[in-house]
């Protein structure tokens, strides 16, 4: 718990300084230093910490072609295999070593995005630690959360109305996960979020909607083509309901915040709030029309990306005065959300958080 709270107060410290600095130079140094920060848990963990690092660390010592990953049974995708063969040839196959790679490539895109992006980077980091529950999704779903990090850094050029470079984007995060597909449909959202908002959420809702048998539809397939990747998809979700009641809540504030002409003008807010009612979307899906969580459902984390900036967003509505007031109502409540998901319910199990044996080792000879 002590490397958690010393990676958040390390980080915000340096978040703040790098949006008050005057230099380009010392902005990209505080950027890099909160990159290594954020990496250095989810490098130095355990093979215990998370609950898919066993997996993961297996695929090091595992000697496979790259035909032989594409076709197996478990079929992991050709930009993750790349990097598995990349740390094998090197051979770094010691799963601290990859863990810790994998997780400046991650930080390095979503943070530097963050600070490229937010009006308030400070509270987006905050968030992105905290409330979105990004940063701990990245222990477990280590595909997946490439596929996320590499879409969030297509974001800036969404926004631009850049869609080339954006879907270029795109298709490389559907290398490290084929659930980034679904990527593919922002763009298009997104450019007629503003002309004709019904058509885009009621295609969004039917979107959603067929997505929802999708669990089934890969079961199907999978006892089909012989893997077991998939034989899951179809068993019942007994995920709660108190993620769906967070995202109700905060897309019911986001749609209202709308009201106020200068943050509906922000592109970046009206954005985050599109990703903020897909997360709440979602997660009916999921407790209402059988979208299994564990497989096609895990998407709803991608949709948590509207979470890391629309609080630097809506703190624009207010008088400086009540920024900071708010700022730090929001810094309770995300510590407290925190908290609550990560140590007592227990959500990823990367709490009691344990270092791996290199680190352990090393101390013990000290």
């Amino acid at each position: 718990m002590e490397i958690y709270i010393i990676t958040i107060t390390l980080s915000l410290f340096l978040s703040f300084v790098g949006m008050h600095c005057k230099t380009r130079v010392l902005q990209k140094i505080c950027i890099g230093l909160i990159v290594v920060i954020c990496s250095l848990m989810p490098g130095l963990r355990d093979i215990s910490v998370g609950t898919d690092s066993l997996m993961y660390a297996n695929f090091l010592v595992v000697d496979r072609s790259y035909h032989d990953w594409l076709v197996s049974g478990i079929a992991i995708e050709p930009g993750f295999v790349f990097l598995i063969k990349l740390y094998q040839f090197i051979g770094f196959t010691n799963y601290a070593y990859f863990f810790f790679g994998v997780a400046i490539i991650f930080n390095y895109l979503v943070i530097s995005t963050i600070f490229k992006l937010s009006p308030n980077p400070l509270i987006s980091v905050l968030s992105l630690l905290t409330f979105s529950t990004i940063y701990f999704f990245h222990f477990n779903v280590i595909r997946a959360s490439l596929a996320l990090a590499i879409f969030l850094y297509s974001v800036p050029y969404i926004l631009e109305r850049k869609y080339k470079k954006a879907y270029v984007i795109i298709a490389i995060s559907v290398l490290f996960h084929i659930s980034g597909l679904i990527f593919l449909f922002i763009p298009l959202a997104y450019k007629y979020l503003r002309k004709k908002p019904l058509l885009v959420t009621f295609g969004s809702i039917a979107f959603m909607g067929v997505y929802s048998a999708s669990s089934l539809i890969l079961s199907f397939l999978g006892n089909l083509i012989g893997t077991t990747k998939y034989s899951s998809y179809s068993a019942e979700s007994n995920i709660g309901g108190g993620f769906f009641a967070i995202y109700f809540i905060l897309a019911l504030l986001s749609i209202f915040s709308l009201i106020n002409r200068k943050i509906r003008e922000n592109d970046l807010h009206l954005f985050c709030v599109y990703f903020i009612c897909m997360s709440a979307l979602t997660w009916f899906c999921i407790i209402f029309l059988g979208l299994r969580y564990e497989g096609p459902g895990r998407v709803v984390v991608y949709f948590y990306i509207g979470s890391i900036f629309i609080f630097s967003t809506l703190l624009q509505m207010f008088t400086y005065t009540s920024r900071l007031v708010l700022s730090v109502l929001i810094l309770a409540l995300c510590l407290v959300m925190a908290y609550y998901i990560f140590v007592i319910k227990g959500v990823y199990g990367v709490f009691p958080f344990t270092f791996n044996t290199i680190i352990t080792k090393t101390f013990e000879f000290l």
